[in-house]
């Protein structure tokens, strides 16, 4: 129940719309709608994978940044997309990498997909 956070909230002149969500997703055509009426042109999305897989199936952003670090895990590691299941060549994302750094150990990669 989020109702006492809700309520913090409130008392914090932050406003919360509630939009309807499904088997745990997000709206997430409904929240660009809400931001784009509000003319709020660019949003930063940090989540976990499920979000961030959710965002690329759905062709709703136009970058993604990308972090990794030189560990080889295997197939027990965490995956970029959980769920992600492209099986032919013609389904595949395409996009052009803009950005290319290397943060200490790590690289960070900026890549457009539009």
């Amino acid at each position: 129940d989020n109702s006492s956070a809700l309520a913090e909230w409130e008392k914090r002149k932050i406003e919360v719309v509630r939009l309807p969500g499904s088997k745990g997703k997000i709206p997430i055509e409904e929240v660009l709608k809400e931001l784009g009426k509000r003319e709020i042109l660019h949003l930063l999305v940090e989540g976990g994978a499920s979000l961030f897989q959710q965002f690329i199936q759905e062709r709703a952003c136009q970058k993604v940044v990308f972090y990794t670090a030189p560990r080889i895990m295997g197939s027990r590691g965490l995956s970029f997309f959980p769920d992600f299941s492209i099986n032919r060549l013609e389904e595949m994302i395409g996009g052009h990498i803009t950005q290319f750094h290397i943060l200490g150990k790590d690289i960070k990669i900026v890549m457009s997909l539009v």
